[in-house]
């Protein structure tokens, strides 16, 4: 007479097995999911200490330096700080001019770059805000929220926003079109507040001084469309 299995002693292996299973199961996925949240911090850490790791996805190159400005970067050998007037948040999140739907942003991923390629150029955002006082530091340049201060010990020089952008708007359909000067014109300004004499001449259409800071050999303008470059 054979003996009957004992079910008891069956389900207990069966329920044991599935544990066994469902514990490796879970490990698996807590120490998978660690994983990726260690990469997503060490990826997040290293863009923002090197913002050239973050690819530039625009069509028209907004967030990429030129040549020319990346060669006058690379010969800055004064301290100069590059003011970003607004709240980062603001800044990066293209919450400035969104009425005209700028990408504003394009001044801070830039200012970055400038700023990776020398570490003598450092790059602060101010609040008015937050910081009134250095508002009223400077009440002469009038500083608002999307205006730009490039400033040495010797000089500083206040961008506003048509400096950095050129918007037009078509007279048939309304619409804006806008061109991007950010990179020429943080070029620019780099280039004049670190000089040790400004040149200045006068001209007998006007007897008011002219300055004239080196210029880029070839002038880019970007709009959302297209690039193009004259010389």
């Amino acid at each position: 007479m054979s003996k009957k299995p004992n079910l008891s002693a069956v389900k207990t292996a069966v329920h044991k097995e599935k544990f066994k299973h469902g514990s490796l199961a879970v490990v698996f996925t807590v120490v998978f999911i660690a994983v990726i949240i260690v990469i997503n911090v060490l990826v997040s850490a290293l863009t923002t200490r090197f913002p050239s790791m973050n690819f530039d996805l625009t069509k028209e190159g907004l967030n990429t330096l030129s040549d020319e400005a990346t060669d006058v970067a690379k010969e800055i050998v004064n301290e100069t700080t590059i003011y970003i007037i607004g709240s980062e948040d603001a800044i990066r999140g293209d919450e400035v001019y969104s009425n005209y739907s700028l990408k504003y942003s394009q001044v801070a991923n830039l200012a970055d770059r400038l700023h990776e390629l020398n570490d003598k150029i450092k790059v602060e955002f101010i609040d008015p805000d937050l910081n009134p006082q250095f508002i009223s530091d400077y009440a002469g340049d009038s500083l608002t929220t999307g205006k730009v201060m490039v400033k040495t010990d010797k000089r500083h020089k206040t961008l506003a926003v048509t400096d950095l952008f050129s918007i037009q708007q078509d007279s048939s359909t309304g619409q804006y079109n806008y061109y991007s000067k950010v990179d020429g014109a943080l070029a620019n300004a780099l280039y004049l507040v670190n000089l040790d004499t400004v040149p200045v001449v006068t001209t007998k259409c006007s007897p008011f001084p002219i300055t004239f800071p080196r210029l880029p050999a070839c002038s880019t303008t970007t709009t959302l469309k297209s690039k193009s470059s004259t010389c």
